[in-house]
């Protein structure tokens, strides 16, 4: 698949037809709560850092550190990338 929506959707396919599980990377809130513990290294890391940057792509990883952390959290999207860019103006 070219682009995202057809990629998922065959995605969801091959699960229904395998009976394998699915454990999304930005859709799941288990796997969201994981990358919060990201939140409470840094911090116990660098306890006087102002700031945590974190790269988003699809917003599990920055979801989970933002809900965690107890800092101003930003996110920044790579160069080329328009994924956060789209999903926040839709």
């Amino acid at each position: 698949a070219t682009d995202p929506l057809t990629a998922f959707e065959r995605l969801e396919l091959l699960v229904a037809e395998t009976g394998r599980t699915l454990v999304h990377g930005f859709d799941d809130p288990n796997v969201i709560a994981g990358h919060g513990t990201i939140a409470f290294e840094l911090e116990e890391d660098a306890p006087d850092a102002d700031v945590i940057v974190v790269p988003a792509g699809g917003g599990g990883l920055v979801s989970g550190i933002a809900a965690a952390a107890r800092g101003r959290v930003v996110a920044v999207e790579p160069e080329g990338s328009r994924a956060l860019h789209e999903g926040l103006r839709a």
